[in-house]
């Protein structure tokens, strides 16, 4: 079996004065957005949804 590495999109908080930080998001394969993430944050995030764990630049680090 072939193993896969997964990355979805940071995208940026919409609203905010541009050159300065903004929290952003990443919309999860399961569909669900999970919200307040700051691009590169040290800390991982999981989805309510179906738990999928990503780091700070969207990469999956566990699948659902």
């Amino acid at each position: 079996m072939e193993a896969r590495t997964i990355k979805v999109a940071w995208i940026r908080e919409p609203g905010y004065p541009q050159g300065r930080p903004a929290p952003g998001y990443f919309d999860c394969l399961c569909g669900l957005r999970i919200t307040g993430i700051d691009f590169g944050q040290k800390t991982n995030v999981t989805c309510v949804g179906c738990d999928r764990v990503y780091d700070g630049q969207g990469w999956i680090k566990k699948t659902a």
